[in-house]
Parts: C-alpha cells; structure tokens; sequence
C-alpha cells in the first residue's frame, strides 16, 4: 500500500493533497545533474567537514534554485484549461474537489476525471482551441493540452463527452478512445457516449474518422452518427439520434463563444 491510497488524515491535508495533485516530479536540468557528478567524482560530495561540506552546501544550495525556479514556473500563468464550470464532488485522479477548488492546476498535466451523477458538467477550454462538457456520471481521462501542434489524446471510459473546436484547432488533431472503438477529429462539434452496451458518436458539424482501429476507420459526416457494439454485433452508420443532437445544439449555444469570439 502506498500513501497515495490512504485516506487523508485532517482538513489540512487533505488541503495539501489538492494543492500538490498538479505539480510535476521535480526534476535537475543537466546543469545542476553535471555539476553533482563532477562534485562525487572529486570526492567533495560527502559528509564531511571543512572545505569538502561547504562544496556539499554550495552544490545542495544550487539544486535548491533550480527547484524553486521550478516550482514558481509552474504557479506562474499560463494554465493549459480554462474550467469554465465545475460541479461539486467531481474526483481527479482519485482526489475530491469542490467546485470552488483550484481545478485547473490539478489538470495541468491531465488526470482522469469523474463526474458525479445529478450535478453539473464539467466544462473546460483551451482558450480558441478546444471546450468540452463532461456531463454528470462520466468518467474521462483528459489529456495535458500541449503547445503547437501536438495531437491531443482523450479517453471516455463511461458516460458522454461533447467538443466543439476552435480556429486555433485548425492543423492539430483530437483522438478519442474508448472501450470500444478510436475516434479522430480535426474540426467538428460532437459528442462521445459511451456505455456497458457500446459507443454512440454523433456529429453535429463537420466530419469524423470513426472505428475499432485506425485500420477500421470511416467517415461520419455531419447529422450522422456511428454505433459500435460491445457484443461484437457489426458496427452502424444511422442518422444521429435526436437527444444527442439536441445536446451538441445546446452544448454550441451555450459556449460556442468559449473559443470562437474570444480574441
């Protein structure tokens, strides 16, 4: 058993847990790696007195920069998601939030997230980019949005995610994957459902490659859907179905705006 499975021992640190979900492993750039390994190979890196412990104590001083430089990079601005909304009792990575907890540093570097049932979705952004509703009793892995071009990587375990992209998307590429099947987008508003008996995915704007492989992909065009069995019963390409379709309606109404108007 490890500490991370552990129920946690007080409010606070509870607190701290939240706070450090998002921080990634402390690295040494090479800088500070090459200059330890000359240290121990000089035989100045050692417990020791006199002038062999004042190397050790510069040396340790410098890593102590290096980390701080670190640490305060990664509180600085910039964020990768904009949540947009956040419900109440949502888990990442296993830990609770709130919905006035500082969510977006716990996504920083992605995490799974699950929704609790009867509430609210979880909305987030990528400023121009990407906005997705991760509607209550879903359970997604959400990927760390990267710079340039870099494809993103989203999972959907159980429940439905809807996804409209943005002018920024224009040359990157969304896959979605889950139980079932591989989805591959490239601009398009749709939506991603998935259940003990399959996944549903329906298009609203736009095209999609959809199918159990990359080897099995097919276009979905836009007010069509793609159905895939867990039975194994041959996959199906229908007319969407009318409930997810007034979903992604909804969903662009909504916030269309999120990445399309802002500048």
């Amino acid at each position: 058993m490890t500490d991370s499975t552990l129920p946690p021992r007080d409010p606070g640190d509870r607190e701290l847990r939240r706070r450090l979900a998002g921080l990634p492993e402390p690295r040494l750039d090479g800088e500070v790696r090459a200059s330890m390994k000359r240290a121990f190979q000089e035989g100045s890196l050692k417990e020791a007195t006199g002038g062999g412990h004042r190397t050790w104590l510069a040396v340790a001083a410098v890593a102590a920069v290096a980390l701080m430089l670190i640490w305060v990079q990664h509180l600085g601005p910039g964020l990768p998601w904009d949540i947009l909304e956040q419900p109440a009792g949502l888990a990442v990575d296993g830990v609770d939030y709130g919905a006035e907890d500082a969510l977006d540093r716990a996504l920083a570097r992605g995490g799974v997230v699950q929704v609790p049932e009867g509430g609210r979705s979880l909305v987030v952004a990528v400023e121009r980019t990407l906005v997705m509703e991760i509607t209550p009793g879903s359970t997604v892995e959400l990927p760390s949005p990267t710079a340039g071009r870099d494809p993103l990587h989203l999972r959907v375990d159980q429940g439905e995610v809807r996804a409209l992209t943005g002018p920024d998307f224009q040359g990157r590429r969304l896959t979605v994957a889950t139980p079932d099947g591989l989805v591959e987008v490239t601009g398009t508003i749709f939506s991603v459902a998935c259940n003990q008996d399959g996944t549903c995915v329906c298009v609203l704007e736009g095209k999609l490659q959809v199918g159990a492989d990359r080897a099995d992909l097919q276009p979905v065009p836009a007010g069509k859907r793609k159905v895939m069995f867990r039975d194994g019963s041959p996959a199906k390409i229908t007319d969407a179905a009318p409930p997810h379709i007034q979903g992604l309606e909804t969903f662009r109404g909504v916030w269309a705006g999120a990445v399309r108007s802002r500048p």
